[in-house]
């Protein structure tokens, strides 16, 4: 029964040391997809604006205001769409996975300070056990 404890102990730790790396990559992932998601808006209109005033400014001696494509940029130093990155529409940030991975952060850090405690607990006991035995055989 003793073995059985103690590897349910260690099984313990390891999975609240999982959930604690889990939970703040899952915070991690979701401040940098928002920073990521703001800087695509910005590159985007910027982009926009390129490819407006390449338009408006275009070769009219061809006839013709559409972007060239053979090169893979617009006319006049605009920049090609196809470098963009886009996302997944299954990968958005959620705000509720936010709170579940707090929420799983919070709860991994109490389950690593109980067994902090636990562990100091069983020490003393252990250190108890061994002086009443040194006591006994005196």
């Amino acid at each position: 029964m003793d073995r059985v404890i103690k590897i349910n102990f260690w099984i313990g730790i390891a999975v609240a040391v999982a959930l604690l790396l889990e939970s703040a990559f899952g915070i991690y992932s979701f401040v940098h997809s928002k920073v990521q998601a703001q800087s695509f808006q910005r590159n985007f209109s910027q982009r926009m604006a390129n490819f407006n005033g390449a338009n408006n400014s275009g070769n009219q001696s061809s006839g013709t205001n559409a972007p060239q494509f053979g090169n893979g940029n617009f006319q006049n130093g605009g920049q090609r769409f196809g470098g963009m990155r886009t996302r997944a529409i299954g990968s958005q940030a959620n705000p509720i996975e936010l709170v579940i991975h707090i929420f799983t952060l919070i709860l991994a850090g109490a389950a690593l300070v109980m067994i902090a405690i636990i562990c100091r607990f069983n020490a003393k006991k252990k250190k108890e056990l061994i002086s009443k035995e040194k006591l006994a055989q005196e």
